[in-house]
């Protein structure tokens, strides 16, 4: 039965696609062949059924019943649209050599096979488990989208809707089923793509063999990722767009324009695909006098899908391209230091160098990743540019592929491949003897890239266990599906550990992960992956010495005035972030409260200045940026204080700072202080007071991973941090704050 509603829950989702997909291309009266209709319609179908389940999401509607009824009316419609669909051009093969067309029936069937067992087969991708699906499972619990302050559920969601359309009925393999379907259409596309577009001798279904055999792409596209149905996406415009240069029927625009869309709502990277649409419109307009009706189809078609997720991130961010773009959308949810940290990271992915790039992309190990040999033609389809029809595709590949410097793992090179590789082979398709040559090609691909090869060669290399490590009896669940997950994964057995041990509602901050987000109804705060997370895991991290550790402490002597506001200038040059443990105002022996936190103020990060004030030495205000001048504290009085002195205690070292502070007389003049030293205090245990400023946040339960930073601090001493182990396994303890 299991099986039977995961089927059914994908074809659920699958029908409501094509129906939608369908019903669009009549409505804009595209004249496509039946077979373009169908894989064109069932990429517009699935941008479509997106929209319509976030705003099911967004009115709390996103329910089994709901998605059932959905599926049910999309196949009486399918079942009405296809006397239409019949009465269609039929598409020729004749140009396609016939060896060349065995060879991609067999490469779709047998590689279509065994991606399909693996789709099929309980998730095994860490991404898929942890934030793809992770959050479509929170939002499944909920029944809609509502706010999570985290980095993953800032991004756009355009492949998850389709997910939670899906995983409502089905749960996670059937959203992973709907990846696959876009794994198996893409290659029909390129296909169709050199049919429509004469493309020679048959490179098309090069191409087409090269791109489905490729197992990091047959790995991706059969796990809940997102990177196959962006690369189908991509393509799809690119090929609606070449439709509408050749006959300039805005229906063909609309369509191009939506999808270039649906690629930004997918993953931001896609948002470079809206520069190549928006730039071949305004040059194919540049001689046309009346082009406003047409700039206008373009610009709303293409607003459609990304303008929703933007808005909510505006409401819900205060940044609508969260969570990147903080130093421009400054807020409180996303610090400027995870940004700038997190695209440090993928832009040195691994640690690998560019010029590492061509082998490591092709053979090599460092990534944990590759595409295989073959791709070290690629460059040959630069050569694709001293022909028109090639040369589209070397510019749609040189500017989507903007984005890969972002991230340069092998995978998020998958949005360009199929244009890479339809220049490449219309290139070679030109040499004597072309077919023979592109079928061996083919062949080579077709024998390397299978499982048992791989497995005894080591190459490619994809990233997580091969294809033949999943039997049809996991994938048919004749081994039940719970059992094999608690299994393989210890991260699983937490997570449901987490579901029956935490009450519903209270916090839990993992230190480096060890759960699965996608198996527990909880939303576990991730130590990286929110200001809010960061805020809790500093608090324990930056203490963890206290016992040993010396306090430092900056007095600044005043001479004695009534004050009406105190000034702190940091104006050092550094890679490292200004902070402040707590700031202590002084009139003699006498303590002055802090005001109200309405008169405090902070550029950057005014939102956590109370931090400063709140009488915890554990707690601290960053600035949670590189230091640089201009960063400042404000603290405005409400009547002139007498003050003559100031402490600012640091639990960490300051010395790359350079603080200038000043008093407002209740005069109007700035004063200087009269000394201003570093100072020694005796060390002082904070851990307890750590974790108090943790239960502030509303932080009970602490996740810590055996491969978080120092993770014996806290297993060998839980009593010093007032912590009591509720459940353990070899990757991860769960405690709960006391």
């Amino acid at each position: 039965m299991a099986v039977i509603t995961i089927l059914l829950a994908f074809l659920a989702c699958a029908a409501t696609s094509l129906a939608l997909g369908l019903l669009a291309v009549r409505a804009l009266r595209i004249d496509l062949s039946r077979a373009e209709c169908v894989c064109l319609g069932y990429v517009m179908g699935s941008a479509l059924a997106s929209m319509l389940t976030l705003t099911l999401a967004a009115l709390s509607l996103a329910r089994e019943a709901v998605f059932v009824a959905l599926g049910l009316a999309a196949v009486v419609a399918l079942g009405r649209l296809l006397p239409w669909l019949r009465g269609l051009k039929q598409g020729s093969l004749e140009s396609i050599p016939a060896f060349l067309r065995w060879a991609f029936a067999a490469s779709w069937m047998v590689y279509g096979v065994i991606y399909f067992r693996y789709a099929l087969a309980p998730e095994r991708s860490f991404d898929g488990m942890a934030y793809h699906l992770g959050l479509v499972n929170l939002w499944n619990h909920a029944h809609g989208m509502y706010r999570i302050a985290d980095i993953y559920a800032a991004l756009p969601q355009g492949i998850e809707m389709l997910f939670l359309f899906a995983f409502s009925i089905g749960r996670h393999s059937a959203a992973a089923l709907m990846h696959f379907s876009f794994l198996m259409l893409l290659p029909l596309l390129m296909i169709l793509y050199g049919i429509r577009f004469r493309i020679p001798r048959g490179a098309a279904v090069c191409a087409a063999i090269l791109m489905f055999v490729t197992p990091l792409v047959g790995w991706d596209g059969s796990v809940a990722y997102n990177d196959v149905a962006l690369a189908a996406a991509v393509f799809a415009s690119v090929y609606l767009l070449e439709l509408w240069r050749c006959e300039k029927r805005s229906g063909y625009l609309a369509a191009a324009a939506f999808l270039a869309g649906f690629a930004f709502a997918i993953k931001y990277t896609g948002g470079f695909l809206l520069v190549l649409v928006a730039g071949a419109v305004i040059w194919e307009l540049r001689r046309e006098e009346r082009k406003l009706r047409t700039l206008l189809i373009a610009a709303v078609a293409m607003a459609l899908m990304p303008a929703p997720y933007l808005v909510r991130n505006w409401v819900w961010y205060q940044n609508p391209i969260a969570f990147f773009g903080n130093s421009i959308f400054r807020n409180r949810n996303f610090h400027v230091s995870l940004e700038a940290e997190f695209i440090r990271d993928q832009m040195h992915f691994d640690g690998v160098a560019w010029r590492e790039l061509p082998r490591e992309l092709t053979i090599g190990a460092k990534f944990g990743q590759n595409l295989g040999a073959v791709y070290f033609l690629a460059p040959v389809a630069l050569l694709g540019l001293l022909w028109p029809k090639s040369r589209i595709l070397v510019i749609a590949a040189a500017v989507v592929g903007l984005a890969y410097p972002g991230n340069i793992a092998p995978r998020f090179l998958i949005p360009i491949l199929p244009f890479i590789l339809l220049a490449m082979a219309s290139v070679l398709s030109r040499l004597p003897g072309s077919v023979w040559v592109l079928g061996a090609l083919s062949v080579a691909q077709f024998v390397s890239s299978l499982p048992p090869v791989t497995k005894l060669t080591h190459h490619p290399a994809i990233p997580y266990p091969g294809f033949d490590q999943v039997s049809w009896k996991i994938a048919l669940r004749r081994e039940p599906e719970e059992e094999y997950l608690a299994h393989e994964f210890e991260a699983y057995q937490m997570s449901r550990a987490i579901d029956q041990l935490v009450p519903a509602g209270d916090k839990v901050l993992a230190l480096f992960g060890g759960f699965l987000q996608s198996y527990t109804s909880h939303f576990v705060m991730n130590e990286s992956q929110s200001g809010e997370a960061e805020i809790a895991r500093d608090a324990l991290y930056s203490n963890r010495e206290s016992a040993t550790d010396g306090r430092r402490r900056f007095t600044v002597v005043f001479p004695e005035t009534r004050a009406r506001q105190l000034l702190i200038l940091q104006t050092a040059t550094d890679s490292h972030i200004w902070s402040i443990t707590e700031i202590q105002m002084w009139h003699g022996n006498e303590r002055i409260a802090p005001p109200n936190t309405a008169n405090l103020d902070a550029f950057p990060n005014p939102w956590d200045i109370g931090r400063a004030f709140d009488g915890l030495e554990a707690s601290r205000w960053r600035a949670w940026e590189r230091m640089r001048p201009g960063q400042r504290i404000v603290v405005r009085f409400p009547s002139p204080q007498p003050i003559d002195r100031v402490d600012l205690l640091a639990n960490d070292f300051q010395w790359f700072s350079r603080m200038d502070l000043r008093l407002l007389s209740e005069k109007g003049e700035w004063l200087c202080p009269l000394t201003a030293d570093w100072v020694y205090d005796p060390p002082r245990d904070l851990r307890r007071e750590a974790a108090e400023a943790l239960q502030r946040q509303g932080v009970r339960y602490l996740l810590i991973s055996r491969d978080a930073a120092f993770p014996e601090i806290f297993r060998n001493h839980p009593q010093a941090w007032n912590l009591r182990e509720l459940a353990s396994t070899k990757e991860a303890t769960l405690y709960r704050i006391e």
